[in-house]
């Protein structure tokens, strides 16, 4: 009978991957959550899953996504832009200075994948793009035309 390559340390309250395929285990697991369920909220601005991923990416057990921008679509680019308005409140996005919305954007939502300066722009002009129907939507309410 094979035993099954993961333990449970009760004291040091860490669950443990045997074998050489542990760490791809749980990458695939780690991928899986950041971006299998449709760039899920609750996943997508956890900063610290963000940073398990890219730390793991920089031992190298993982090869890298390639020398040009991450497997970002314009379609994926259009989510995260209505994600990051839709969750504004949980990562402080309005209290950022452009900079830090940048290193946001890049080191916690898309890593452990390269974010383009275009693909960034895509994200930004979405926001804004996004804000600004959000804004009309609530004029028109205003006026009583609703």
């Amino acid at each position: 009978m094979t035993r099954f390559p993961v333990r449970y340390d009760r004291d040091a309250n860490t669950i443990i991957l045997d074998g050489s395929g542990g760490a791809s285990i749980m990458l695939t697991f780690l991928f899986k959550a950041k971006f299998g369920e449709a760039f899920d909220p609750e996943v997508l601005f956890h900063e610290p899953l963000a940073k398990i991923m890219a730390d793991l990416q920089k031992e190298c057990l993982v090869p890298p996504q390639g020398g040009g921008p991450g497997p970002f679509t314009a379609e994926h680019l259009h989510i995260i832009a209505e994600a990051i308005l839709n969750q504004s409140y949980r990562s402080g996005w309005w209290d950022m200075s452009r900079e830090g919305q940048i290193d946001y954007l890049r080191n916690v939502i898309a890593a452990p994948h390269p974010m383009s300066d275009e693909q960034v722009d895509a994200v930004f002009d979405g926001v804004e793009s996004g804000l600004f129907n959000r804004r009309r939507v609530v004029e028109i309410a205003d006026q009583g035309k609703v």
